[in-house]
């Protein structure tokens, strides 16, 4: 894991309490930039095998699962989901 995003992001940190499996991010318009491209890098190299987010200004969760062999986030199982699928579905991360 190392010194590179993850540890900026504290993602490391997190980790080493135990495997976590799930990001879910809520992404404003002044944020965007941190929570979809430097904090999904830290995400991504801290090994967090999803990572979903959710635009303020929108109603879908966008599900992405971490790839083993790129370590990039691609579209998950199921694809994307209404808002409210996410605040009632249990998630599958296994």
């Amino acid at each position: 894991m190392g010194e590179g995003l993850a540890a900026a992001f504290g993602a490391v940190e997190l980790c080493s309490h135990g495997r976590l499996l799930l990001v879910v991010e809520v992404v404003s318009t002044d944020s965007e930039v941190v929570d979809r491209i430097i904090k999904k890098a830290g995400y991504a190299e801290a090994g967090i095998s999803r990572y979903w987010f959710v635009k303020c200004d929108g109603g879908t969760a966008h599900r992405r699962a971490l790839h083993p062999e790129t370590g990039e986030y691609e579209p998950g199982p199921g694809g994307d989901q209404p808002l409210s699928w996410l605040l009632t579905a249990v998630p599958d991360l296994l």
